[in-house]
């Protein structure tokens, strides 16, 4: 059985607003071009991902590219364990 499609989307993007938020914190400040050749997405997925990340607080536009904010650690942390509440609910059914 597959995954729904907007799910498994859903959980890619995701996957990607990781992956780029990772890169912001260890190279950044950064542009979207640098971000996208360190990534391997496109430069339209970058800045899609940056927005994401940005209404959330947890990166921000800066002159010389992408940053992390002070605030960054607190507001990723409330984010991961939201995740870990949810993904509770969903483990695999017992036989």
């Amino acid at each position: 059985m597959k995954v729904n499609g907007n799910v498994e989307e859903g959980i890619l993007k995701l996957h990607r607003h990781f992956k780029i938020f990772k890169i912001v914190k260890e190279n950044g400040p950064i542009g979207i071009i640098k971000i996208a050749r360190l990534s391997g997405y496109r430069i339209h997925e970058v800045r899609y991902s940056l927005k994401m990340l940005q209404n959330l607080k947890i990166i921000k536009a800066t002159t010389k590219g992408a940053a992390v904010t002070k605030d960054w650690y607190r507001l990723f942390k409330k984010m991961h364990d939201d995740l870990s509440a949810l993904t509770k609910d969903y483990k695999s059914p017992k036989k």
